[in-house]
């Protein structure tokens, strides 16, 4: 069996994948379930496809059997109410258990919600669930994109006091825990999970480090095919450390022995040859990347995607970035161009070098060459930020990124085109005009004076 996963294949077998990295991760989850003071859930905050369920899911091979992690798909849970949202917590702690082997027979008798579900949930479900893994045991409820929780409340499906809740429960039953998974997109919503969540309750998953991407493309795959260091180390130019894309690669890898086990030795020409199809898959992501940035973002990196296209060994820093936009329709600051530049480092779309800043993957670099460029063809957009329209860069151009004339000199060319039309104009009527025709000649500008 693959020991890669393929988010992009639609396949779903999280729990047999291999799993890198994400150490401190777990260490901060470890010591939040197990404080004796501890009153408070964790939440795992991360972008798309970074591995948050990936995470969720490796909880039970990476925590003692002491725990009991009950996952909860809130993507597929009904949210229209407070008893559909206990009933699915509820098929999911079972299920749990279930596979655990646990003996369930006491909740044969146990009676329906009814329209009191939160009371059921506590005084019913839950003291049956707890007494069934005993004392020793904690139970932990998993809530994977818990953002979805959040306009539920706001539309009036469920409580405003959800988090409250559920905080309760933490505080009442020692033996149960939780942990969330939250969309970096969605961060600006985490004082709404207060008083579960405080903003000192937040840990961020990022992408991996050159020696997790090493890992995970060799450990795997030890007695079947090797990838040396190099290789490793070609993936992990191409994409940065994002882990679907890592986990690709090695899907693809896996994919290539399986039908040809005679190549058992991955070289950085078979990286180079693979990536082509890799970039296929990411597309998507950079495509939702780019929607997610402010005006300024979207120049910035344009600008440094151009400098890179016209001297790939050329320093890249602000004052180069401000110099290759002012030449161009839309001028940005330092001050501007650092603030912009931060967010990106935040979003790990820009990495500070030795150097100076560099683009975090080469497959990046790629799709912005293919996508954004500065063009008079744009439409206004409005920044996310600011509310303000400003014609952008656009995409979906089969060109590098470049640098349009000032607009100064574009009205300056056209004044003399139209100067020269109408001069050619007046020439033409004037040499169509009949000789006979009375003409009024101009007045001599000298005058000549007999002298004699």
């Amino acid at each position: 069996m693959n020991p890669y996963q393929s988010d992009y294949a639609g396949e779903d077998h999280l729990s047999e994948v291999s799993f890198a990295g994400r150490k401190m991760a777990f260490s901060r989850l470890y010591h939040q379930l197990t404080d004796p003071a501890r009153q408070h859930a964790l939440v795992i905050l991360g972008g798309r496809h970074v591995g948050k369920t990936t995470f969720l899911y490796a909880f039970d091979s990476t925590f003692s059997d002491s725990f009991v992690c009950v996952y909860v798909p809130l993507r597929e849970i009904s949210l229209d109410s407070t008893t559909e949202l206990m009933l699915g917590m509820a098929q999911a702690a079972t299920a749990e258990l279930i596979d655990r082997e646990f003996t369930l027979s006491r909740l044969n008798d146990m009676e329906p919600p009814g329209e009191q579900p939160r009371t059921w949930f506590t005084k019913a479900f839950l003291p049956t669930i707890l007494n069934t893994i005993r004392a020793s045991r904690q139970l932990v409820f998993l809530l994977d994109d818990a953002e979805r929780l959040i306009p539920a409340i706001r539309g009036g499906l469920l409580p405003e006091d959800t988090f409250a809740f559920f905080h309760n429960l933490m505080t009442h039953f020692d033996q149960i825990g939780f942990a969330l998974t939250f969309d970096t997109e969605n961060e600006h919503d985490i004082p709404s999970l207060e008083p579960l969540v405080t903003l000192n309750d937040v840990y961020r998953l990022t992408n991996l480090d050159e020696a997790d991407t090493r890992w995970l493309l060799q450990d795997p795959v030890q007695g079947s095919y090797t990838v040396p260091d190099d290789a490793a180390a070609a993936v992990y130019r191409a994409t940065g450390g994002a882990p679907a894309l890592v986990e690709q690669f090695g899907y693809q890898l896996f994919r290539r022995w399986q039908l040809q086990p005679e190549i058992n030795v991955v070289t950085t020409a078979d990286i180079q040859a693979m990536t082509p199809k890799i970039y296929s898959y990411a597309e998507d992501d950079y495509r939702y990347l780019w929607s997610r940035l402010t005006l300024n973002e979207r120049l910035v990196l344009t600008a440094i995607s151009g400098l890179v296209y016209n001297d790939p060994l050329g320093r890249v820093d602000p004052a180069s970035i401000e110099a290759w936009l002012v030449e161009t329709d839309y001028p940005m600051d330092v001050t501007s161009i650092n603030a912009a530049l931060r967010s990106l480092e935040y979003r790990e779309v820009v990495q500070p070098a030795p150097d100076g800043l560099r683009l975090s993957a080469d497959m990046l670099q790629t799709w912005l060459l293919e996508n954004a460029r500065l063009n008079e063809r744009a439409a206004p957009l409005q920044s996310p930020n600011t509310g303000v329209s400003a014609p952008p860069p656009t995409w979906n151009d089969d060109a590098p990124p470049s640098r349009r004339r000032p607009r100064l000199l574009t009205l300056l060319a056209a004044a003399v085109i139209i100067g020269i039309i109408l001069a050619a104009i007046v020439l033409v009527v004037i040499s169509n005009t009949p000789i006979g025709e009375n003409l009024l000649n101009p007045p001599p500008t000298v005058t000549l004076v007999d002298g004699g």
